[in-house]
């Protein structure tokens, strides 16, 4: 969720920069039932899922939506990332995979990113291999970890898993040396373990609702989704977690940041918040015109994702979790926003939950007054 750096010498005359503009003010949400659907396919297989918590932030409400007042900070806060055991009636251990690395814990040696940790605050935890640790998960038994995407609260550090963990990234993503740059790891790190990158057209893809899913374990347990907008690369995942009655956890990754942005308000009164365009990182005034940008590299390509996520999120039995939802920590008994302090409030509650995966979690967690949930200590900044 970086802003990205441009070069001057490489903008557009002042004209052209003047229709982007327009075109990206000009978006707006879709209609959920406009999109496609596809009934997702019934079956007896299912995984286990543990939310857990890969650290804390602190963000402007200006970079993410539209028409926020000058300081206003989001409770941005929570950074989910997600173990996923496949579990198999055959009496064989759960094989584990994880969803996102949330953020790293010591910090980072690539200069964007060092740059971030100056002017945010950010509180990375423990990082996702301690937290395993005190899981009792080791790390040698996670066979695969799904990079949602390439970005500094999504990577983690590769380094602590050992080369047998395959890495699996989207479609689009970055050549490898790319992506070592982006994960901030050596080219080693990568070129030790299989990284997958899926492919529209290689791989099989099937249609899950209003997505086209890869089918991980061939049994409809875990579907891996193409969920493009964001940044190239961009995937989620549908976990089902109960057979009878089936339920499924649609991991968003950053397909939206907030809730808000997901979701259409209950009150038809209500406007419905989007996504802020601002003045784009590192770019120079030309004629009057300065370039914009918003939170998701594709914003029209990424309004259609968020209108299929939105979409399974009004089924019955799934639910849309988003990396950031601030109101799912709330609803997990934390308190992960601005105010108390970063590392107090990590160390104040549990790290990960172990969903149930039943119906009446399941509808606590549709239920939540989303429009209306405020973290117990609130402040304009982290303190």
């Amino acid at each position: 969720m970086c802003p990205t750096d441009t070069s001057p010498a490489l903008l557009p005359k002042s004209d052209a920069v003047e229709r982007q503009n327009a075109h990206l003010l000009s978006l707006r949400h879709l209609d959920p039932f406009s999109m496609k659907f596809v009934p997702i396919p019934a079956g007896e297989a299912v995984c286990r899922v543990h939310a857990i918590r890969g650290g804390v932030m602190d963000a402007s409400l200006g970079i993410f939506e539209h028409g926020s007042k000058e300081g206003e900070r989001v409770p941005y806060g929570i950074d989910f990332f997600f173990l996923i055991e496949k579990l198999w009636n055959d009496g064989r251990e759960p094989t584990r995979m994880l969803f996102d690395l949330g953020l790293r814990a010591g910090g980072f040696d690539k200069p964007a990113y060092k740059y971030i940790e100056k002017t945010w605050t950010i509180d990375p935890g423990r990082g996702a291999a301690k937290i395993l640790e005190s899981m009792n998960i080791p790390v040698e038994s996670i066979r695969a970890i799904i990079l949602g995407h390439n970005h500094f609260d999504h990577v983690g550090d590769l380094r602590t898993f050992p080369p047998t963990a395959d890495l699996i990234v989207g479609p689009g993503t970055t050549d490898l040396a790319g992506l070592a740059n982006e994960m901030d790891v050596p080219l080693k790190t990568l070129e030790e373990r299989t990284v997958k990158y899926l492919s529209r057209e290689r791989d099989k893809w099937k249609d899950v609702g209003t997505f086209r899913g890869h089918d991980y374990f061939g049994d409809g347990s875990l579907f891996i989704l193409d969920a493009p907008g964001h940044v190239p690369g961009h995937l989620a995942a549908l976990v089902r977690t109960s057979s009878s009655p089936p339920i499924y956890h649609l991991l968003a990754s950053d397909t939206a940041h907030q809730i808000t942005l997901l979701r259409s308000p209950k009150n038809p009164s209500t406007t419905r918040k989007r996504y802020a365009a601002y003045p784009k990182f590192g770019a120079e005034e030309r004629d009057g015109v300065v370039p914009l940008d918003s939170m998701h590299n594709n914003l029209e390509e990424a309004y259609r994702t968020i209108a299929k996520a939105e979409r399974m999120d009004l089924e019955d039995n799934v639910n849309v979790f988003l990396a950031h939802d601030w109101t799912m920590d709330i609803t997990l008994g934390g308190n992960g926003g601005p105010g108390a302090g970063p590392r107090a409030r990590v160390l104040a509650k549990k790290e990960y939950v172990t969903l149930e995966g039943t119906k009446e979690e399941l509808d606590r967690f549709k239920s939540r007054d989303w429009q209306h949930m405020k973290y117990e200590v609130y402040s304009t900044a982290l303190q």
